[in-house]
């Protein structure tokens, strides 16, 4: 592509040059002929009137002319010389302005050629810029109004499924009171296992329209003015106690706009969604926070220690601002990365885990202005996160 438009712009310019060159070289060269012509007629007039001379002179047949005729033949001879001294030096001329001419006309044409690749990279480099910001906004627009489908989807589910569970887990609860001291039999046993399982299901169900009514009222962006560092050191310091089996830690590098606009609740939301999962796709035992740890003694020990550093790097690239979140645990399942951010995908177990918090943080960052990637995903390097902000 460079190539192409190089050739182009460098048609262009020697198609404007050449002309002006060629036009330059004839007015030379006319110029030229046009000296030596009129220094020739001034010679020849002067031959013809030292003619004329001569044959008054001789017309009076004085033999004491001869030896003027003579002296007047020579100088005739030497004006001829003269002449023909004057075709060479006017012939060296045009032949030195010809080879001046193509010299120039050379250099410029090297200078253009030189200027005209300058203009194309620049041209393919903006292109090949405005393309991929298009490409970036298009794929925003399509997530932004794929996430949009789910939040209304989400909103009607917890609507139709809140209203069958408030009845049954009231049945649930009335059977057990009622009718389990009746009978401490099997029907008894049985009666106690359906109203746990009833109450289970329930819960299940109940958490999930929680997660569903999370994603489905996420609240209005709105931005203010604040310090990226400062959120970061704010966040590592927030929720270091809360995750003990965690080694959250956070490196800033320097930026020349620290001050950026941004909804700090929701970005901290954005974070801990992305906190939350790292702890638990890779350690059971430090899934729980420190009020969860405290109310269950039998829980188990939180020993393991997993390095999860939140990394502040920034980019002065069409002024945007780039936070990576990097957790060196397990990769994400192959078969999951480019469903990552679809609705109701995880690769965690367990019934609490609905696939929701990547969507969530997705969301905020769409709704941003910006957007949210997997960038590293590998059991070496760990699996890193990186959002992208305006920088106003």
């Amino acid at each position: 592509m460079i190539l192409q438009i190089w050739l182009r712009i460098f048609l262009i310019v020697a198609m404007v040059v050449t002309p002006l060159f060629v036009a330059h070289y004839f007015s030379e060269k006319t110029s030229i002929e046009m000296a030596f012509e009129m220094q020739q007629r001034a010679s020849s007039s002067h031959l013809v009137d030292s003619h004329l001379a001569l044959l008054k002179e001789i017309a009076k047949h004085n033999p004491a002319g001869t030896a003027e005729y003579r002296k007047e033949f020579e100088r005739v001879v030497n004006d001829k010389l003269i002449n023909q001294d004057l075709s060479l030096v006017r012939e060296r001329l045009v032949h030195q302005m010809i080879m001046q001419t193509l010299r120039n006309a050379v250099l410029v044409l090297l200078a253009s050629g030189s200027f005209s690749f300058l203009v194309a990279r620049s041209i393919v480099g903006r292109v090949a810029q405005l393309v991929e910001e298009n490409r970036r906004q298009s794929h925003r627009l399509e997530r932004l109004t794929s996430l949009e489908n789910w939040q209304r989807l989400a909103r009607v589910l917890v609507h139709e499924l809140r209203a069958p569970v408030t009845p049954i887990k009231l049945v649930a609860t009335d059977i057990e009171s009622k009718f389990l001291g009746l009978d401490s039999g099997a029907f008894g046993r049985y009666l106690t296992e359906g109203a746990s399982l009833l109450r289970t299901q329930v819960g299940v169900i109940e958490r999930m329209m929680e997660s569903f009514l999370k994603f489905a009222k996420l609240p209005e962006v709105k931005r203010s003015p604040a310090s990226v560092g400062e959120f970061c050191r704010r966040f590592v310091d927030q929720y270091r106690a809360s995750y003990p089996g965690v080694e959250l830690s956070c490196r800033l590098e320097k930026i020349s706009q620290d001050v950026i606009p941004f909804d700090a609740d929701l970005l901290n939301q954005l974070f801990f969604n992305l906190l939350k999962n790292a702890a638990e796709a890779n350690a059971p035992s430090v899934c729980g926070s420190a009020e969860q740890a405290k109310s269950s003694p039998s829980a188990p020990s939180q020993t393991e220690r997993l390095p999860i550093q939140a990394v502040l790097r920034a980019r002065q690239e069409s002024g945007r601002t780039w936070i990576s979140f990097t957790n060196q645990g397990n990769a994400i399942p192959t078969e999951l990365v480019d469903r990552i951010f679809d609705f109701y995908v995880t690769g965690k177990s367990g019934n609490a885990n609905f696939g929701i918090g990547l969507t969530v943080a997705k969301k905020i960052a769409l709704d941003h202005g910006g957007d949210l990637q997997l960038k590293e995903n590998s059991k070496a390097r760990g699996v890193t996160f990186e959002l992208e902000l305006p920088n106003g």
